[in-house]
């Protein structure tokens, strides 16, 4: 399945459920996924996506089934598959950027008052890798 979210020009291709590629056109326009409304979070508590050609800042935003319920939970990201293409994470709180970076090997985050978590992948300055696989497991609290 191929979607196009036209508010931010990312291409989701949906390769089967729970896992995608996506990709941006090169133009300098931010570079946002929001993943509401797509069948890649629909039915599953695991989404894994491949972000094409990383560059500069992926704004993700992340919202599951809990969000439309309004419940709270949270996410651990998968961190080890992160290392190689990205420099820094930051979370989105409160309307500040907040660097969550982290050696460890996951990632955990609690949804916000809104039900959704916002998180920022820089790239690393040169691009080794062609992507990067962000992958990550949906836990209700």
């Amino acid at each position: 399945m191929l979607a196009t979210d036209e508010t931010h020009n990312a291409c989701l291709h949906i390769s089967e459920p729970g896992k995608a590629t996506v990709s941006f056109p090169n133009d300098g326009s931010p570079q946002v996924l929001k993943l509401a409304d797509t069948e890649l979070i629909k039915s599953s508590t695991s989404v894994e996506f491949f972000w094409s050609y990383p560059v500069d800042v992926l704004t993700l935003i992340i919202e599951t089934p809990f969000t439309e319920k309004r419940q709270p939970y949270a996410v651990s990201i998968d961190n080890e598959s992160l290392a190689p293409s990205i420099s820094n994470v930051y979370r989105m709180l409160e309307n500040q950027e907040i660097e969550v970076t982290t050696t460890d090997n996951k990632l955990i985050l609690d949804s916000d008052s809104n039900y959704q978590i916002v998180v920022k992948f820089r790239s690393t300055p040169d691009m080794n890798y062609y992507g990067v696989r962000i992958h990550y497991d949906i836990i209700p609290k």
